[in-house]
C-alpha cells in the first residue's frame, strides 16, 4: 500500500510540475496565474512531505516532512480564495487583503511551536499523530476559503464560457479535496498519509 501511494504522489507531483512549466512558458504574466503557480507549488510542497513520511525512519524526519506538508496545508485556503478573486478580476483592501495569509500564517507558527503548548497537534510520534484544537481551526478556514473561492469563479462564468463543462470542473475542484480530506479525517481509510493533497492536485 505504501509502494502505491508513494507512486500516486510522485505522479501527482510531477502532472502539477509539469502544468507550472507550462504555464511558465507558455501563460500570460498575469497576476491570477502567479498566484496559481503559488497553489500548485503549496500541492506540490504537501505531496513532497507525504512521500517524505512513507521514507521517514525517524520522529526527527517526521518533523521535517510534517513541517514542509504543513507549509501547503496552512496556506493553501488563502491561495486558493486569493486566485479566485485575482481570477474574476476583484480587488481586496484592508483587513480582507491581509486576513487570510495571517491566519494562515499564524496556524503554522502554532504548528511549528505544537511541541511547547500541543495545540496543534496533542500527540506527535512514530506511533501516530493526534490533531489537536488549531489543526482543526485551519480545516475550517480552508473548507471557507476553498468554497468561498469557487463561488467567486462559479459566479463569474456566463453561459458562453461554461459549453466546455467549467462549472462543473469548479465544484470537482472544491468536492474532491473536501471529500478526501473528510475521509482521512473520519480515519476510515486507518493510513498515517493524508490524502488530501491527491484532490488538490
Amino acid at each position: 500500500m505504501a509502494f502505491l501511494l508513494g507512486g500516486i504522489y510522485i505522479t501527482v507531483i510531477g502532472a502539477v510540475l509539469v502544468s507550472m512549466a507550462v504555464l511558465l512558458l507558455k501563460g500570460r504574466k498575469e497576476l491570477c496565474n502567479r498566484i496559481y503557480l503559488g497553489c500548485q507549488g503549496l500541492v506540490v510542497l504537501w505531496c513532497a512531505s507525504q512521500v517524505l513520511l512513507l521514507l521517514a525512519k525517524t520522529e526527527q524526519e517526521m518533523v521535517i516532512a510534517y513541517g514542509i506538508g504543513n507549509v501547503g496545508i496552512c496556506f493553501v485556503g488563502a491561495f486558493w480564495y486569493y486566485f479566485a478573486v485575482a481570477y474574476t478580476g476583484g480587488t481586496l483592501n484592508g483587513i480582507r487583503k491581509y486576513l487570510p495569509v495571517s491566519i494562515s500564517a499564524c496556524h503554522y507558527a502554532i504548528m511549528l511551536t505544537s511541541g511547547w503548548h500541543h495545540l496543534y497537534y496533542e500527540s506527535f510520534g512514530k506511533n501516530g499523530v493526534e490533531y489537536g484544537l488549531f489543526f482543526y481551526t485551519n480545516v475550517v478556514m480552508t473548507y471557507v476559503l476553498v468554497v468561498i473561492g469557487a463561488m467567486k469563479l462559479y459566479g463569474n462564468l456566463d453561459k458562453e464560457q461554461d459549453e466546455g463543462g467549467a462549472r462543473g470542473l469548479i465544484i470537482a475542484s472544491v468536492l474532491a479535496p473536501i471529500f478526501l480530506n473528510a475521509v482521512n479525517l473520519s480515519g476510515m481509510l486507518n493510513t498515517s498519509f493524508d490524502i488530501t493533497p491527491l484532490g488538490f492536485g
